[in-house]
């Protein structure tokens, strides 16, 4: 799995149908991403299919936002915002933290790393979305999905 270099900014496209701010509280995960699927499946963006690949994707980057992002800090918030048009739907997490060098994470195809406790999220991420972005100094995620 190749990691890209980080982009300046969002890809912004079409309209914004979901945007909110929620506090760093792993124990609220649910509240917060079910409400998204419903989002994406009442928009016609995800069906049964792409259901469970889609929570995996969305579940680890949010975790990944509050865990590593906002050090599980509930004052820091995380920024949700989901862009759609007709050919494609994204979701961008931003979280309050440093961010990271994305290049400077292995190669989780190989089989070493492939069973690691760490990392496996963004392995997630990026098989079941189109694409992956990584935004500033890493502190912004972008995932994509083509219709």
């Amino acid at each position: 799995m190749t990691i890209p270099e980080r982009n300046p900014e969002i890809e912004r496209f079409g309209e914004v149908i979901f945007e909110e701010k929620v506090p760093s509280v792993l124990v609220k995960k649910n509240d917060t991403l079910d409400p998204i699927m419903t989002t994406l499946f009442d928009h016609k963006l995800i069906d049964e299919e792409l259901k469970m690949g889609t929570r995996l994707a969305l579940d680890e980057a949010f975790t990944n936002a509050i865990r590593h992002g906002n050090q599980n800090i509930p004052e820091k918030m995380v920024k949700i915002l989901i862009f759609s048009e007709s050919k494609r739907w994204s979701i961008v997490f931003e979280d309050e933290g440093e961010g990271f060098a994305p290049k400077e994470l292995p190669d989780f195809e190989q089989s070493e790393f492939l069973f690691a406790e760490g990392g496996r999220g963004l392995f997630l991420m990026h098989y079941y979305m189109d694409d992956v972005i990584y935004i500033g100094t890493g502190n912004i995620i972008q995932l994509i999905k083509n219709l």
